[in-house]
């Protein structure tokens, strides 16, 4: 599958991952289109929002 990975503030990549596996109990769903809020432009542009810092890819 492909992700938004990011990896630091300012570098957003499409990264090429292994799709997980449902366990018991779960389902897997397929996401056709999807929406940013005001958190996902604080990581993009500061690498944080509010107490939490992006240390590793996100």
């Amino acid at each position: 599958m492909f992700a938004a990975v990011l990896h630091e503030p300012k570098r957003l990549l499409i990264d090429e991952l292994d799709a997980p596996q449902p366990q018991a109990g779960e389902v897997q769903i397929r996401v056709r289109a999807g929406g940013i809020c005001g958190s996902d432009l604080s990581y993009y542009f500061k690498g944080k929002s509010g107490d939490f810092a992006v240390r590793e890819p996100f």
